[in-house]
C-alpha cells in the first residue's frame, strides 16, 4: 500500500458509512473510489456524522425525487449543526441542489437562461477547444482512466 493509499484510507476510515470524508482533500483525489464504497455500503443508510439519510441507489433516489414528504434542504437549522460542519452547511444551504420549491424553482429559473440552446451554441467553439486540449493532454499518457478524478483545466 502506497503512502498515498494510506493517507486516503486514514482520511475516511473513522467515518464508515458517512459522506463527510468526501470533503477532505485526500478523499477528493479518489472521490469515485469513495463513492463506490458508499454504494457498496447500502442503497440507503443513516449517516450519523451528517445526521442525514444517504441514498446511493438509483431506485431509492428516483422514488424519493418529487416526494412532497421529503426535503432536499440539508440544514434547515444551521444552529443545530455541529461547529465542525457549520461552514460546510452554510455553503450547501445556499445551493440550488439543497433547496425545495419555491426557492429551487426561483434559482433554476435564474440559471436556465445560461443553458438555453442559444446560449450553449455560443459556447460551442470554446467547449470544443477545451475538449480537444484535454484529449491532447491525456493522449500521450495512453488514455483516460477511471482513477482520474481531478478536474481538467479549462482556460
Amino acid at each position: 500500500m502506497s503512502v498515498h493509499d494510506l493517507a486516503w484510507r486514514d482520511a475516511h476510515h473513522d467515518f464508515a458509512a458517512s459522506g463527510l470524508p468526501a470533503f477532505r482533500p485526500q478523499v477528493q483525489e479518489r472521490l469515485y473510489d469513495f463513492y463506490e464504497e458508499l454504494r457498496n455500503t447500502d442503497e440507503l443508510f443513516w449517516d450519523r456524522h451528517l445526521s442525514a439519510w444517504i441514498a446511493t441507489g438509483h431506485a431509492v433516489v428516483s422514488s424519493a425525487t418529487g416526494n412532497p414528504a421529503l426535503s432536499s434542504v440539508c440544514c434547515p437549522d444551521l444552529e443545530a449543526v455541529s461547529e465542525e460542519l457549520r461552514p460546510l452547511a452554510q455553503v450547501l444551504s445556499r445551493q440550488m441542489l439543497y433547496s425545495d420549491a419555491p426557492d429551487h424553482s426561483r434559482l433554476r429559473g435564474l440559471i436556465s437562461k445560461a443553458f438555453s440552446p442559444r446560449a450553449v451554441e455560443t459556447l460551442r467553439a470554446r467547449i470544443l477547444e477545451a475538449v480537444d486540449r484535454i484529449i491532447n493532454e491525456v493522449a500521450p499518457t495512453g488514455g483516460w482512466t477511471s482513477s482520474r478524478t481531478s478536474p481538467a483545466r479549462c482556460r
